[in-house]
Formats: structure tokens, sequence, C-alpha cells
């Protein structure tokens, strides 16, 4: 197996790897995936599930985030430490890491169809790995800042889905009534301990000592363990089909990271643009037990489409604790200027188009200093952003109650693009005092005021040629067009203001058009504003 494609498959779960190698026998297009029908694709089985929740990393971000680069360094090196060591007593036990979801982990221990009562014994493997985990790393030590866990287990019939295809980018979504489970278990988990939900735990009871919590069951010890079984990682020879069918899976710029032999890329602090967005009235799974597969392939193109036009990176799209969720970045990898500009754009594109297909959401969006880079280990890693902002984008996309709420600076960046609405302060968790919060009603509309800026002086020949033209044009001699040229801070857009005020001063009128650098792949973008003026066409309504 070549160097990149073991690097390819640690970014992937193992049941992707294995689906991926199904595929490649009907696999003819080595340029594109498709489902044929996505809803025939959906794989279902028994499982446990394991939910480890991470306490303390934000502050280790933060409080050597100032320190710079070195800083910087110490963070990754712990965070990695901490989830090889984790991952490494899972994958012992035989567990299937599906998603990095922010400070935790989301992680399969699928059922064996050829072994007796199996869900009750991939139970029984998930507990001992948990309280495993609890007594190895309950007092891990992280440069002065303790890393505490809060572990959760459910049990059921686990979904898997691949969904999405937009730019030939795929998601691994799974799903099914065990993750409900874990939100209720994890709610009632507390620092070292390890809750599961009731049906988890009367499969396993009569080999547990636990005490029960409000419906849950916190266990303490295992009466009678039974032996591990590790999880086996996919050993094939690599193929260029495979190899394609596995990078749909990842993210494009990680992709291209990887193949020009950069997996091992620095981390970094960097700023950047973050949004949560929770769908509500998403019917993941029906009365009878199917699942809505279009509906929920659905919201994730309406996601990647926006996401991808404002080169934005889709960093997941899960059911966690928060229920089904969508988690976007800009800034990273690509970086621009206006990207709380993009963020903001994308959240209320997002929104509307959501609302368009009959459901809601609720949106937080954050802008700030987080650690970007790979968190896990080589046998499992992801491309992650970890910092105080990502929590505040999750506890805002909580408080905004199907609207959108944005942070200060979010609001500072963007306020000359959009109109927005200043809301009370409000207390969220991890934040001492409360916090201004502010609403995005909708983008400016250009301004066809007249102009009041003082004149130029000098660009005598450039003034000359405006006169000139505007002087033929009055008398209906011929219609022109004039093209300015030159580097940025040359002072074009001075010079465009000026031929606006002498065409004002001879009675013209004046209609605008502008393009700008998220919508620069947009045919005749700048015309749209011209005619939307002359046949007075508002496209918000």
């Amino acid at each position: 197996m070549s160097a990149d494609l073991t690097t390819f498959l640690s970014y992937i779960p193992h049941l992707v790897a294995v689906k991926c190698l199904s595929i490649v026998p009907t696999y003819k297009d080595s340029s594109e995936l498709k489902f044929r029908d996505g809803s025939k694709e959906i794989d279902k089985f028994p499982s446990a599930i394991l939910f480890v929740d991470i306490s303390g990393f934000t502050s280790l971000n933060e409080q050597f985030a100032k320190l710079g680069t070195g800083g910087i360094e110490t963070v990754s090196k712990h965070i990695n430490g901490y989830f090889s060591q984790l991952i490494e007593m899972i994958t012992l036990h035989g567990g299937d890491v599906l998603k990095f979801a922010g400070d935790a982990l989301i992680v399969a221990f699928p059922s064996d169809p050829n072994e007796k009562d199996g869900l009750a014994k991939a139970v029984l493997r998930t507990t001992q790995c948990a309280l495993e985990i609890q007594s190895k790393l309950k007092s891990y030590n992280a440069a002065g800042i303790k890393l505490t866990l809060h572990i959760a287990i459910g049990a059921g019939i686990l979904y898997t889905l691949h969904v999405g295809g937009v730019d030939n980018q795929w998601e691994f979504f799974p799903a099914g009534d065990v993750f409900s489970q874990l939100h209720d278990a994890l709610e009632k988990s507390q620092s070292g301990e390890v809750v599961l939900s009731t049906p988890a735990w009367e499969l396993i009871k009569t080999e547990c000592e636990g005490r029960e919590i409000t419906g849950d069951w916190h266990v303490t010890k295992v009466l009678t363990s039974i032996p591990v079984v590790p999880l086996n990682r996919i050993n094939t020879e690599a193929s260029d089909q495979f190899e394609n069918i596995v990078k749909c899976y990842i993210d494009k710029n990680v992709v291209s990271r990887i193949s020009a032999g950069q997996s091992n890329w620095l981390a970094e602090l960097r700023r950047v643009t973050v949004i949560f967005v929770n769908l509500s009235g998403l019917t993941l799974q029906t009365k009878d037990g199917n699942i809505e597969y279009p509906q929920i392939n659905n919201v994730l193109c309406i996601g990647q489409k926006v996401i991808f036009r404002y080169q934005g990176f889709l960093r997941q799209f899960l059911v966690d604790d928060k229920g089904c969720t969508l988690i976007a970045v800009f800034g990273v990898p690509l970086g621009h200027e206006d990207d709380p500009i993009r963020g903001v754009n994308a959240a209320l594109e997002i929104r509307r188009n959501i609302i368009e297909i009959g459901l809601g959401c609720s949106i937080g969006v954050t802008t700030g200093n987080a650690f970007c880079g790979t968190v896990g280990s080589a046998s499992r890693q992801e491309f992650a952003v970890v910092g105080d902002i990502v929590n505040l984008s999750a506890r805002l996309m909580v408080a905004a109650k199907s609207h959108i709420l944005c942070d200060h600076p979010t609001y500072e960046k963007s306020k000359a693009k959009f109109k927005f609405e200043k809301l009370d302060h409000i207390k969220v968790k991890g934040k001492e005092n409360p916090i201004p919060i502010y609403r995005p009603t909708q983008t400016k509309k250009q301004n066809k005021k007249k102009s009041s800026e003082s004149r130029l002086f000098g660009r005598e020949d450039e003034l000359a040629l405006f006169r000139d033209q505007l002087s033929e044009l009055a008398s209906n001699v011929v219609a022109s067009a004039i093209s300015l040229w030159g580097k940025p801070g040359l002072g074009k857009s001075r010079l465009a203001k000026e031929l606006q005020l002498l065409a004002e001063e001879n009675n013209f009128d004046v209609y605008f058009g502008n393009g700008d650098s998220i919508d620069k792949e947009t045919s005749f973008l700048a015309f749209r504003h011209v005619f939307q003026e002359l046949l007075k066409i508002d496209i918000s309504d």
C-alpha cells in the first residue's frame, strides 16, 4: 500500500474504507463517484456507540496561543499526544472512530453477526474500553491544565449513509435513534464517569455494577470481562480506483497537501470565521424505522453548494449531542481578507434555502483565532479547528432559536456589507460576563446617492478624457466605454468616483455595478446591479 493511500485511509472511518473497497468493482469513472440510488446505499446493523467528550482543550489552546509559534506547537503536541493514547485504546478494543466532533470522539463498536448475543457483547466491550480510558486518562496533565472526560454509551441500530456529492465531495453520515440515547446519557455524565443509556444497560446489567441516574446508568465495574477484538485495518493492494474513491471523502485542500508530501504540515493559529447550523424539522428516521435519505442528502447539498461557493471548508455534517449539525469554517485551509463577510453571506443563504424546502435552522457565526491543524494519530486523524470561538459558535447556534446570531468581531468586520439588529447581551456557557450579539437581516443595498466627496486634484489627463467623453455623450455623438487599469492602491476607485461627480454635474443618471472576490466566477455580476436599478427589480423580494 502506498504511503499516500495509508495517510488518506487515516482520514476516514474503517466502515467507510470497507464501503469504498466494495465499490471498486463497479467504479467506472475515475473522476467522479456517484451512487445510483443513495437510498439503496444505506447500511444498517446493530452497534454500540461510544461518545467521549474531552474538557480542557479550549483552555489549553487559549493559554498557549498567546505564546506564538512555540505555544501552538505545545498545543499540538498535547492535543495529539492525548488523542493518540485515546485512539490506541479504542482501536485495541475494536472501536472505529466515526467522527471527531469538536473536543469529542464518536466511536462505533459494531455487533459481530457471527457471535451469539452480538450486540450485548459489543456493549460490554465498549464499556470495558470506556472504563479503561477513564482509568488511564482521568488525571492527564497537559502543561498544567487538567484534561477530563465525560463518556456516554448507547446501543441500537446504526444507519450509515453517504450523502452530498457536490464537486465530488461526499460525507459519511451515521444516524439512528442511538444518538438520541447518547444525548440524554451525556447530560447525566459527570467528569470521570461512564454512563450507559437504558437500552445499553439492559443488555449487560447482569455483567456490571452500576447505579441508576434518572433513567440511565452510571457503570463502575465490569464483573465478567470478555476478550477484546482489535480493529483490523484494511490491508489491500493499492489501486487508482480505490484511492480515488477514498479521496472523495476528504476535503480537496487536505488531499492536495497530502499528495504534495505535506501531510505533517505544522499546526497554526489562524483567524477564522466559524458557522454552526442546527437543523430543525429534519426527519432522520420515520416511525417505521426508515431513514429519510432524500431529505438528509438535500440538506447537505444545499450546504455544500453555498459553502464551496464562498470557498469555505465543510468541517462536518453529523448527528451528535446537539442534534443534526453542519459546521463550516472560512479562513482555513484557504484564507481571505473578507472571511467574516463570506461567513455571514453563507449563513443567510443557507437559512433562506433551508426554509424554502420547509425546514428550519438555527445558526451561530463567530470570528477569532483558533488552532487549525491535524488532530489524532497516524492511524486515525482529521483536519480540525479547535478554540473558544468554535465553542462560542455552537453556543450561539443553540441560542439563535431559528435565526442567525453573530458575535461582535463578526459584526465589526461585516457591518458595512449587512444590516444587523443589535440584541440584548446574553450569558453563555464558558463566558464570565454576558456577551453582545447581533442578528444579520439582509445585505445592504447599493447606495445611489449624490456624491459629496471632496474633489480630486491632479490627474489632469484622465479628467480631460472624462470631460471629452461626457461631452460627446451629451451631444449624442457616440456611446463609449472607459477602462481604468492599474495596480492596487493607485487610486482607480477614486478616479471612478470623480467620473460619477462629473456625470452628476452634467445631469446624467448614474448607475452602479460592481463585482467582488466572492462572486468572481458569477458571469456578468457587475451588470446585474445596473439592470436591477434600471428595471427597478428588488432581488430581496
